[in-house]
């Protein structure tokens, strides 16, 4: 029933909008076929895109993890920008990562890759200060290490339901959104009582709430490649790559708060 669904409305979408130009009604058409499985032709390039957004997205793993390492051999420079960039009680911090987003939209819309990696090495490097303050914080590296195999089976098994699964998960986005701002709202309320339960209740939350969203976002990765891919919109190598390094951002952010909650979850255990 899916793929006939599909077929309908990949038909309709090549339809509307070439004698009336109305390509607001060819968009939605787009949009929502875009949900279904890619056709034969599609499946290659859809396949490259991926191995695009996982390649880059290994690439600021480890250049965060650098980072993170290069701040352990030199404590005194990395506790001083540490300072620096959660002055101000973090606002600093939510500022700088803000204006990195906001430079890779920029990007995208003015077609700039090289203004894209400024902005995606900028913002590794506002995570790796955060990482290297939780981590020097702790002084159980195996507890670090098993959170950390953790986190990558977490963020694994999700990742492959989201590329593999047949359903449509792509309208979880909004809940999911909404469910973030809550727990956010959570954690600053618990800062004023300072409920060690309480705050074990929302980490657990929030590892929940970023499993999800490592689904709904690897599932997007084919949603969004399917809409550029079917527009009918001449494309850019660049533009391309701007696309993969917009998804890897998304699976990067995913699978470092999966890891700080799992590692504040488990640490907080391991105090008490």
């Amino acid at each position: 029933m899916e793929d006939k669904q599909f077929d309908v409305l990949y038909k309709q979408s090549q339809d509307v909008g070439k004698n009336d130009s109305d390509y607001i009604g060819k968009f939605n058409f787009l949009k929502q076929a875009s949900k279904y499985r890619p056709q034969a032709d599609e499946a290659k390039p859809l396949a490259r895109h991926i191995g695009k957004v996982y390649f880059i997205f290994k690439l600021e793993l480890i250049y965060t993890a650098a980072l993170v390492l290069g701040m352990m051999q030199n404590i005194e420079k990395a506790v001083v920008i540490e300072e620096v960039i959660f002055s101000f009680g973090g606002i600093t911090a939510l500022v700088l990562i803000f204006a990195s987003l906001s430079l890779v939209y920029v990007a995208r819309q003015h077609d700039n890759l090289i203004l894209g990696v400024v902005a995606c090495l900028f913002l590794c490097m506002v995570i790796a200060t955060e990482l290297f303050t939780v981590i020097f914080l702790m002084d159980n590296s195996d507890i670090i290490f098993e959170c950390l195999i953790l986190t990558i089976t977490v963020f694994g098994v999700s990742a492959i339901y989201g590329l593999v699964t047949k359903r449509d998960i792509t309208g979880w986005g909004p809940a999911l959104f909404t469910a973030l701002i809550s727990s956010i709202v959570a954690l600053v309320l618990n800062l004023f009582f300072q409920n060690s339960l309480v705050q074990n209740v929302i980490m657990f939350a929030d590892i929940i709430i970023f499993t999800l969203y490592t689904m709904y976002d690897n599932q997007m990765l084919k949603f969004n490649f399917l809409s550029k891919y079917r527009d009918d919109i001449p494309d850019t190598n660049t533009s391309w790559w701007l696309l993969a390094l917009d998804g890897s951002i998304d699976l990067y952010a995913d699978f470092i708060n999966l890891f700080l909650d799992i590692l504040s979850l488990f640490g907080s255990s391991d105090d008490d």
